[in-house]
Formats: C-alpha cells, sequence, structure tokens
C-alpha cells in the first residue's frame, strides 16, 4: 500500500520557549480564533507546540532535502536556543548574570519576532531561494572552487550571510 505524503515539520513563528511561559498548570493555552473571517470568535485549547506554527514556514524548495531545513536547523535553532537561556535569566530561573550575549540574544530573538510572521517569512525564502538557491548544483560546485579550506559549507555562508542581511535590515 503506498503511503501518502508525509506532513511537512511544523516551524514555530512564535516559538514554543516563548508561548510555555503562559501556559496553565495543565500545560494549555488558549487560542482565540475567527475563522473564514466569521464575527464569532472560537476558542482551542492547546499546548505551545500547538499553536504559532505553520508547517514547513521555513523550508526551501528546489534544494536537496538535506537542505531543505537549513533555515530551521542552522539558523532559527540558533536564535531560539540562545534566547531560551537569555529567558531563563530575565524570568531568574538561571543564576548567570545578565551579559552582553545574553542581551544580544534577546534583543536577537525579539526583533526576529517581527520578522518571523508568515507574511514575511514568505517574503524572505522567495528572495533566498531566487537569489541564494537559485540553480544550487552550480552555485555549491562554483562555491567549493573558490572557498578557502577554512571557509564553511555552502548552506552555513548561506545562513550566515542571510544573518548579516537579516541584521542590517533591522537596523536601517
Amino acid at each position: 500500500m503506498a503511503k501518502g505524503p508525509t506532513k511537512l515539520p511544523k516551524h514555530h513563528y512564535i516559538p514554543v520557549l516563548y508561548l510555555s511561559q503562559w501556559a496553565d498548570g495543565n500545560g494549555r493555552l488558549y487560542e482565540f480564533s475567527r475563522p473564514n473571517g466569521r464575527s464569532e470568535v472560537s476558542v482551542r485549547p492547546t499546548g505551545p507546540k500547538g499553536t504559532g506554527y505553520e508547517r514547513g514556514l521555513y523550508r526551501l524548495t528546489g534544494v536537496p532535502e538535506d537542505v531543505s531545513e537549513a533555515v530551521e536547523r542552522k539558523f532559527m535553532a540558533q536564535v531560539d536556543s540562545l534566547a531560551k537561556k537569555a529567558l531563563d535569566v530575565l524570568l531568574g530561573e538561571d543564576t548567570p548574570a545578565w551579559t552582553v550575549p545574553s542581551r544580544s540574544a534577546w534583543s536577537r530573538f525579539v526583533t526576529g519576532l517581527i520578522f518571523r510572521n508568515p507574511e514575511r517569512v514568505r517574503e524572505a525564502r522567495t528572495f533566498l531561494e531566487d537569489f541564494w538557491l537559485h540553480d544550487y548544483d552550480n552555485r555549491v560546485e562554483e562555491y567549493n572552487r573558490a572557498k578557502k579550506p577554512s571557509d564553511t559549507d555552502y548552506i552555513d555562508y548561506i545562513a550566515s550571510s542571510a544573518e548579516r542581511v537579516g541584521l542590517r535590515l533591522t537596523m536601517d
């Protein structure tokens, strides 16, 4: 029997680490919405992992499968991991003092919330795919010919370039 298409992974534009602090004693949040523009509001109990996401939001197309999740694995996961440590300091759950790196991680996270909404992510993904990933195999080959032994692989290079461009956009 043939399997149907697999579900794309959940990519949170409101990260679980941030949503968790508002869960009730049973670990539940309550999502309010007006589906299909109706006038009445619907309420749906869920957990932090069950809201604030879109399946495949950060997924790249036109690249090998192992690269398609690079934005989530190499960029968003790092931002969220550092932000979790900073949030623990803010909430008094971690003893290290507030430091320059933790302040930087928290400010990057908060600023990132502005740009993580699905509409902006789709625009950025289109730019990334058109500019950096168009003709992926040839671009990787070209990059590998020009790189120095100390340089990162192509997808790490793109992630660091995207971070620099994103930070510049937030500062302008």
